[in-house]
């Protein structure tokens, strides 16, 4: 289900769509984006769908997002978040999910 969840992500950052990433996390459920520490940003931390679409709103509103996957893991995944043409993050993430599937945990750090 994990990798479900993290395809999701993917496809909502590469949709550059806010309201999708928000919407795979569950009510509780916790996003922590330590990447940002690569470009001298302090860390994109949030609980639930609105919270988390709000952070990603100021990004995409800053930036194109495109993601590449590397390397996709049960519960992990490698990859390369293109911020515009010039800025490149290389990522690992861990995510867990609930029973519905809905992500209640989600953290992106440095590769």
């Amino acid at each position: 289900m994990e990798q479900k969840a993290m395809q999701a992500y993917v496809d909502a950052l590469n949709a550059n769509d806010p309201e999708a990433v928000g919407a795979i996390f569950a009510e509780d459920g916790y996003f922590s984006d330590g990447a940002t520490r690569l470009i001298n940003l302090p860390d994109g931390n949030g609980t639930g769908p609105a919270e988390i679409a709000e952070i990603f709103k100021g990004i995409m509103g800053q930036f194109h997002v495109s993601v590449e996957i590397i390397k996709m893991n049960k519960q992990s995944m490698e990859y390369d978040v293109h911020l515009g043409d010039e800025i490149t993050l290389p990522c690992v993430g861990t995510c867990t999910v609930n029973e519905k599937g809905e992500v209640t945990e989600y953290m992106a750090r440095p590769r």
